[in-house]
């Protein structure tokens, strides 16, 4: 098998589906009260590791990454669509769950 997903094994929705938890102090909610909204329109949002870069970029200042605009793949942007997710091969994520190529139990395999 090649090397995916940071070498996580892509078979499992554990390795996969990564919680990702935001905390925020009462003066970052107020002083930057569009941001937080923001936030609150993704929070169930499926997401991926595509994500944490371009936000953490966001949050101290950041404007460019390679000649992109850190808005356009901030969490921080209500308008970002994430979907899909992609994995390090390009395999559609959510599309892999649906048919049956990611699963929870230790014994799946692939034929």
């Amino acid at each position: 098998e090649g090397l995916k997903s940071f070498g996580a094994n892509d078979h499992y929705l554990s390795s996969i589906s990564v919680p990702m938890l935001v905390w925020l102090s009462p003066q970052f909610k107020s002083s930057y009260a569009t941001e937080y909204q923001h936030l609150q329109h993704h929070k169930n949002t499926p997401l991926d590791s595509r994500v944490l870069y371009p936000t953490v970029m966001h949050l101290i200042g950041a404007k460019v990454i390679e000649n992109k605009s850190v808005q356009e793949l901030s969490i921080l942007n209500s308008k970002v669509n994430f979907l899909p997710r992609m994995n390090y091969d390009k395999t559609n994520i959510d599309e892999a769950i649906k048919a049956g190529k990611v699963c929870l139990t230790p014994g799946f395999q692939i034929n």
